[in-house]
């Protein structure tokens, strides 16, 4: 033809030259052999993947549909002719990534080193029915929201005389970090002594020998050490 396509291949047409509704027979076909057949792929022609977005707080794992926008199909979606597989190829996320390759999914879980900052997977999908699989590939971006930190107060409780560590004293057994307990390596500890107090940097706190029976304070900080 005038166009250099076969009118004899059902798949080498142009798609501006359509005109007429395909018949049933072309419908079924998998052209681009993506496992999608023609009637419900939105390319017939390309096997495309397209880039996904998501946003999920700190260290807590998200799920995104990432062949939803692509032309390849999930393993469990009837119309697949195929048998699709999905993997990791690049991007800088260092958190837990896992595909699952009969829904489209993927579920990342980001670290906390990550927080308030913007991560990537480069995933490849494939129709691997074909010799040689037939491929494309997408970038997922994952915005992860900042790292959360509570200081809860203390009180403690101990008998006047030479001081020193407060039996069973540490600030920052109750304070939380991203909904959980506070492990020291997540936090920098900071704290001004007083005349009768003094915050170690475990966490337990010491009273300043000869310092007399009463109620004292001491304030203390906990920063994000991620």
């Amino acid at each position: 033809t005038e166009d250099g396509t076969d009118p004899l291949d059902p798949c080498d047409y142009n798609p501006e030259s359509i005109t007429l509704p395909q018949s049933a027979d072309w419908e079924a076909l998998d052209c681009d052999d993506d496992g999608n057949p023609n009637e419900t792929d939105p390319d017939p022609l390309t096997a495309n993947a397209n880039d996904d977005f998501g946003s999920t707080p700190a260290t807590t794992e998200v799920t995104i549909n990432i062949l939803e926008n692509d032309d390849y199909l999930p393993n469990n979606a009837a119309n697949n002719v195929g048998v699709t597989n999905l993997s990791r190829i690049g991007g800088d996320a260092t958190g837990v990534v896992t595909f699952d390759d009969e829904t489209g999914f993927v579920n990342y879980t980001p670290v906390a080193s990550e927080s308030n900052s913007t991560v990537t997977i480069i995933y490849q999908v494939c129709n691997v029915l074909p010799d040689p699989s037939v491929c494309a590939s997408a970038t997922i971006y994952i915005e992860v929201g900042a790292n959360t930190l509570d200081a809860i107060n203390d009180a403690y409780t101990t008998e006047t005389g030479e001081g020193g560590v407060i039996p069973d004293s540490n600030v920052l057994s109750n304070d939380i970090y991203n909904g959980e307990p506070v492990a020291p390596v997540d936090v920098i500890l900071s704290s001004t002594p007083t005349d009768q107090l003094i915050i170690n940097e475990d966490g337990s706190v010491s009273v300043v020998p000869g310092t007399e029976a009463g109620t004292y304070t001491i304030d203390y900080t906990i920063c994000d050490s991620a």
